[in-house]
Order: structure tokens, then C-alpha cells, then sequence
């Protein structure tokens, strides 16, 4: 049982990760090309 609930804690934990950084990627990428289309 105890194993079952570290096991969900971890994959939450990773979930919550990879989301921000899902989410901190996708704002770069509309930063750059805001800055391209500027520089054009």
C-alpha cells in the first residue's frame, strides 16, 4: 500500500513537471517567432 501511494506521488510530481515545462517551451517558441516576425 505504501509503495502504491509513493509510486502516485512520484507520477504526479513528474506530470506537474513535464507540464511546466510544456508550458515554458511553448512560450519561448512564441517569443522567438514574435521576435522573427518583428525583425521582418
Amino acid at each position: 500500500l505504501v509503495f502504491f501511494i509513493v509510486a502516485q506521488w512520484v507520477v504526479s510530481v513528474q506530470w506537474n513537471y513535464f507540464y511546466k515545462l510544456e508550458y515554458l517551451s511553448l512560450n519561448v517558441v512564441q517569443v522567438s517567432l514574435n521576435g522573427l516576425k518583428r525583425c521582418t
